[in-house]
């Protein structure tokens, strides 16, 4: 469940380049997911989950935007 989000990286492409923020195809994009993960990680860090569910969540959203973040970057190196 965890390394569901790598599947669909080719999607993660075309929403950045499709659907700009503020102007901005990829920046915005990798300042958010940035964001994200920060959070699921010092939600997780803080260690006030006790449910095996809501940590999976977490991890699952983690995952995202470092996926997301991942197809972004490469867009970046090859841009």
């Amino acid at each position: 469940m965890i390394t569901l989000p790598w599947s669909f990286k080719l999607l993660y492409g075309l929403i950045a380049d499709n659907f700009p923020i503020k102007g901005s195809r990829r920046k915005s994009y990798v300042i958010l997911t940035g964001l994200l993960q920060f959070i699921t990680l010092f939600l997780l860090a803080i260690g006030s989950l006790d449910n095996e569910i809501h940590i999976a969540i977490l991890l699952f959203i983690n995952s995202f935007a470092i996926a997301f973040t991942d197809v972004v970057m490469d867009a970046f190196m090859v841009a």
